[in-house]
């Protein structure tokens, strides 16, 4: 090191051990440098006269009075950390809550419109006279709306004034779920479901019985709903995508904790090509692995099938 470096370093530390600096609150000389990680940044925002002190030299003498300023500002500061915490929640929330409204706002109009798109079928299929009673039908339909919306979800009272669903149907579904101002979440996958099936009963899942009652159904629907969240519109499917009983049973049957819920994951994702009912039966009934969850979960994630059967004593070689 020369010896003008070693006169600025011996400056340095006679000014921070020896002479000092002014407090900052008293301005008498003295050499304790207070800790500034509370107030080095944003403390500036709460008192200026902090701006401008370069890190590491702000200076308190151990005045009583002096001290006391110093633990003032330092609470100051905690509490504009924690109004600031409050006030990122908050607008963090405040996101959150709009977010949802916005998903279920474009939920209803896709809904909408598929809606609209239907009616526009049906009506090709129409003549004049059909057609007219049709809009007839909605628009008095239309008129009773507001009477209804003040006790009836919004879900039902759109499909009745749709018209995929009668008057007394939406009435026994809103009855099913017990008479509730909203349904959301779980119940409202399972309620669609119902108006669906409204429309065409040749949707009904094939795990329930042809003449079953709302409460009936729905309790069918809700075995679905709980087994996986994807599973209620796979069963309600179009009829010429209607699945058996016995494939609703067996995804039923592997949806199960101890059983395999990652296979049906695969099952319902309709991104895994490679996974369907009947490549699951293959892996589980013909390849033996159904009471080897840890090999299924092996098999998912790219290992042969052969190797892990081999692992566990089931190839015969």
């Amino acid at each position: 090191m020369g010896f003008k470096e070693d006169v600025t370093k011996a400056g340095k530390w006679l000014r921070r051990n020896v002479i000092g600096g002014p407090c900052k609150y008293c301005k008498k000389l003295t050499t304790n440098v207070t800790v500034d990680w509370w107030w080095h940044n944003t403390a500036n925002k709460l008192n200026p006269s902090n701006a401008g002190l370069p890190k590491n030299q702000m200076y308190c003498c151990e005045k009583p009075d002096c001290i006391l300023e110093r633990n003032k500002e330092e609470q100051e500061w905690n509490e504009y950390q924690n109004e600031e915490r409050e006030r990122r929640d908050k607008q963090r929330a405040a996101t959150r809550e709009k977010n949802a409204e916005i998903r279920e706002r474009n939920a209803a109009i896709k809904e909408e419109k598929e809606c609209n798109k239907n009616a526009i079928e049906y009506g090709l299929r129409l003549n004049d006279v059909e057609l007219k009673e049709l809009t007839k039908g909605k628009k008095s339909r239309l008129d009773q709306r507001e009477s209804w919306d003040k006790l009836i979800p919004k879900l039902l009272v759109d499909a009745f004034v749709d018209g995929k669903c009668t008057e007394d149907e939406m009435l026994e579904i809103w009855g099913v779920f017990d008479s509730p101002d909203t349904i959301s979440g779980d119940a409202r996958r399972v309620c669609s479901a119902l108006i669906t099936i409204c429309g065409d009963n040749k949707r009904l899942p094939k795990t329930i019985n042809e003449g079953a009652s709302w409460e009936e159904i729905a309790e069918g629907i809700w075995q679905l709903a709980n087994a996986h969240e994807k599973l209620v519109e796979f069963a309600v499917a179009l009829p010429e995508s209607q699945h058996s009983k016995e494939d609703l049973e067996f995804l039923i049957n592997i949806s199960e904790e101890n059983r395999h819920p990652i296979l049906l994951d695969y099952i319902l994702d309709e991104e895994k090509d490679d996974w369907d009912i009947e490549s699951a039966r293959d892996l589980l009934e013909t390849k033996g692995f159904d009471d080897y969850p840890d090999a299924v979960i092996e098999v998912l994630d790219g290992a042969n099938w052969k190797a892990a059967a081999a692992k566990r004593g089931l190839l015969q070689l």
